[in-house]
């Protein structure tokens, strides 16, 4: 089957195309920037709402039950939730500090800001602090989990609690948060993209 266009013609094409249309306006960066804002903002303050619930929750059990055991399981669900609660907010933090440091140099709203926030975003739901955030909330429940097989008789219903919980945090967190990461770089390869232009 032949081809109905020659390279030359597709080449010809490519190089008269417009470059205006492979830029962002300023208005189009600043809404896309808002758009972002509001999103984390509000995962934001449901993620530190349910955190500090859970710490305060869970510290509450370190007192009242009275398996040694059960304690430091309890301890380390507070601790592993005291740990998310600390990484969103030394992220609303660095975010605080990108928007100070970008409204001195005078431009708050500009597409390399707006990469910074996407990259933030990204390496959140990637790498050492998924991963270290990951491991301290299963802390907890490994604890329970191995009290669990050691006390079968004793733990049946702790055995289904701990079972389930583990098996949700890694089918439902880890795809969720990697899904993320790849959403975010999508979107920072097309910034990239955008900015670099036709060749």
């Amino acid at each position: 089957m032949a081809d109905e266009f020659s390279s030359e013609d597709v080449r010809d094409v490519w190089q008269k195309q417009d470059s205006e249309s492979f830029r962002m306006s300023l208005d189009e960066i600043r809404k896309k920037s808002e758009l972002l804002d509001s999103c984390i903002r509000r995962r934001n303050l449901i993620g530190l709402a349910i955190g500090f619930f859970e710490v305060v929750w869970f510290s509450v059990f370190v007192f009242i039950v009275p398996n040694l055991g059960h304690r430091i399981g309890y301890f380390l669900l507070a601790l592993g939730c005291g740990y998310l609660v600390y990484q969103l907010l030394l992220n609303k933090l660095q975010k605080r500090a990108a928007v100070i440091r970008a409204g001195e140099m005078g431009n708050k709203v500009s597409i390399e800001f707006y990469r910074a926030e996407l990259g933030r975003q990204r390496d959140f739901h990637r790498g050492s602090r998924f991963w270290s955030r990951l491991v301290m909330l299963a802390l907890g429940p490994l604890v329970f989990f191995g009290l669990a097989i050691a006390h079968p008789q004793n733990d049946r219903f702790l055995w289904l609690v701990v079972s389930a919980s583990l098996l949700l945090l890694l089918l439902r967190a880890v795809p969720l948060n990697l899904r993320r990461a790849r959403k975010y770089q999508a979107q920072i390869n097309e910034l990239d993209a955008l900015q670099c232009g036709p060749q």
